[in-house]
């Protein structure tokens, strides 16, 4: 059937070509030989007219006037009797008026037609058209002069219009006759190399076809084809094909050897849902003979049949895209208990687009299940562990805070009322005391705001760090004006951040750039940044993410490398409590707030040449990471 149609297309395609090319041609050849036809038989006519017209010259030269000659009727009739084509031969003064004429026009004594009356008066060689008792003629007009060069006239030849149009359609017919004998044979022609060199092979291929589909290779030999143009080479092609195909074909034994070799179920199934193949692993995990369950509905693999992957929403999206994997579900065992798989589906369609089967694939996951399970577990004793760590910090500090401010006061008391009686000795002791106390409540107090971090977090929200940068430096003023320092603030991003603890951030990085400077040489710290974009791992992906990278620069007293790492640390000191202030916990509290944040923070320094805190994070959080971070 498809040989049949390919071969109508091509033979209907070429009749096309032929027929427009052939009737193109044809109307162009008969055209131009119209065309020269009506030219050569006008010239005829123009030279029989001006032999005519030559014997009234030589009577007009001897003299004669026109109106006197006679028996010119005669010559007229002698034209129109030699020459059976022309119906009248006249002689017609400038006013239309017949002076010499044949015999079928003598009742005629004037012409009243102005497109011949114009022509005649033209005085050159002219055709006009006319009709004359309704039929139409073609007038050849040639001008008479006498021997001044005056215009006297002119001769006038009538020709009936079907001489030529008789002529030149018997050769429209004719040519129209050969077109189509000449379409009739080349149709045969067509039709005849198309079943040899065409639709023959190609018939043979399709048979090729069919054998292999319902027989196999095995029943397959060889077309033999002897044409030597693409359809022999696909032939060749074919044969090699089925030759290939037969060596690597493997027997039913050889797959069903493999199939049972699988770790992983395999069922195949028919459209009514009927399970029709299985491999061995299917009786392993289930615990049932094959015979059990060939032939039965696929229902019988889950415990309620609401739960069965062939109901609702999971076949639906089968259909839909034709495959569906790593569905988890569970299949019941014969012994009615559970197993949970990771289920994997696709359709099989025959040649009509109808589905012919359901192949499925699961893949027991029981151990991933426990392991889950045990991780999930795990899990959540690690956050209850650390929610208890968390409120025992907090617990704690709040706690050692009681007895501390009781300390505190009670020496205050006790050097105001008895520091007279106490010795010098005494006193000191009495101010290292006081000393002690006021510090460890400042450690404590740290230690407070170092748990806060996450214990009192509150939610991000969207941040203009040029806000925080205004507040920062309106708490600092004192700070800056007593070190005569200047703090330089560039234009900075807005970004999805934690207010308070981006105030505490800054506020730590730059009291620490205007704390630690050099004697002598006021502080100078300039805050800036930029933005960036990096490829951030974003499960199983790779993306580009934005950071605005912060960088607070001072001209202090810089840090040895060697201690760049042990400076992020929990009460980590370079320097003498009686140098520069502090409980050696602020830094530790920045690394804290950006990890929150999901940002990093580094430092550049040399010692005597200033430092640089390089501070990067998100300009939007990732909620996932947000929540894990919390």
């Amino acid at each position: 059937m498809t040989t049949n149609k390919l071969k109508t297309k091509i033979t209907l395609i070429i009749i096309i070509i032929i027929s427009v090319t052939i009737g193109a041609s044809t109307w162009h050849s008969s055209m131009l030989f119209v065309r020269e036809y009506k030219k050569v038989f006008k010239n005829e006519v123009f030279v029989i007219g001006e032999s005519l017209k030559l014997k009234i010259d030589r009577l007009l030269a001897l003299g004669i006037d026109i109106k006197d000659v006679t028996d010119f009727d005669i010559q007229c009739q002698k034209v129109t009797e030699k020459y059976s084509y022309i119906d009248y031969a006249l002689v017609v003064d400038s006013t239309g008026i017949i002076l010499f004429k044949n015999d079928p026009f003598q009742q005629y004594t004037h012409i009243n037609d102005p497109l011949i009356i114009n022509a005649i008066n033209l005085g050159q060689n002219r055709v006009t058209s006319f009709f004359v008792a309704r039929k139409k003629y073609y007038a050849f007009s040639i001008p008479l002069e006498n021997n001044g060069g005056q215009p006297l006239g002119a001769l006038l030849l009538g020709i009936p219009k079907k001489v030529i149009t008789e002529k030149t359609s018997k050769l429209v017919i004719y040519s129209i006759l050969f077109s189509f004998i000449s379409i009739i044979i080349s149709l045969f022609l067509i039709t005849v190399v198309l079943t040899t060199w065409v639709t023959k092979p190609l018939l043979q291929l399709d048979q090729a076809v069919r054998e292999i589909r319902l027989k196999g290779t095995e029943a397959f030999s060889k077309i033999k084809i002897k044409n030597r143009d693409e359809i022999g080479r696909l032939a060749y092609s074919f044969n090699r094909m089925a030759k290939d195909l037969k060596e690597t074909t493997v027997s039913k034994k050889y797959m069903d050897s493999i199939i049972n070799s699988m770790t992983d179920v395999l069922i195949v199934l028919d459209p009514q849902m009927k399970i029709k193949t299985i491999n061995q692993a299917v009786q392993e995990m289930l615990e049932y003979e094959a015979d059990e369950i060939l032939g039965k509905s696929v229902d019988l693999l889950f415990l309620k049949q609401k739960e069965s992957f062939f109901q609702g929403k999971p076949l639906l999206s089968l259909f839909e895209s034709g495959v569906l994997t790593n569905y988890e579900t569970t299949f019941k065992r014969k012994d009615g208990g559970r197993t949970p798989v990771l289920l994997s589906c696709s359709i099989l369609k025959d040649s009509n687009g109808e589905i012919e089967h359901l192949v499925c694939t699961a893949k027991d996951i029981t151990e991933r299940k426990e392991a889950e399970q045990v991780l999930k577990k795990q899990t959540e004793k690690l956050a209850h562990s650390n929610m208890e760590l968390r409120e025992f910090t907090y617990i704690a500090s709040h706690d050692l805070q009681e007895p501390l401010r009781k300390i505190i006061v009670f020496s205050d008391r006790l050097q105001e009322k008895f520091s007279h009686q106490l010795s010098e000795q005494g006193i000191d002791y009495l101010n290292r005391i006081h000393n002690a106390t006021r510090r460890m409540s400042s450690l404590i107090n740290s230690l407070l705001t170092y748990s806060r971090v996450t214990i009192k977090a509150q939610p991000f929200s969207i941040v203009n760090l040029n806000k925080i940068t205004t507040d920062v430096l309106s708490n600092l003023e004192i700070r800056i004006e007593q070190s005569g320092g200047y703090v330089e603030i560039r234009e900075l991003a807005t970004i999805e951040a934690e207010p308070t603890q981006m105030h505490q951030l800054f506020q730590n990085l730059i009291s620490n750039a205007l704390k630690f400077h050099r004697e002598g040489i006021a502080p100078e710290v300039k805050v800036y940044s930029r933005i960036i974009k990096e490829n951030t791992s974003c499960l199983w992906t790779d993306v580009k993410k934005e950071y605005v990278e912060i960088t607070f620069e001072d001209n202090g007293i810089g840090i040895d490398p060697k201690y760049h790492e042990r400076i992020f640390g929990v009460f980590q000191r370079l320097h003498g409590k009686d140098k520069y202030e502090g409980t050696g916990i602020g830094l530790a509290i920045c690394q804290k707030i950006v990890i929150r944040h999901n940002g990093r923070i580094k430092v550049e320094s040399q010692v005597g040449s200033g430092t640089k805190f390089i501070v990067k994070l998100p300009v939007r959080q990732n909620k996932l990471e947000v929540s894990e971070s919390d």
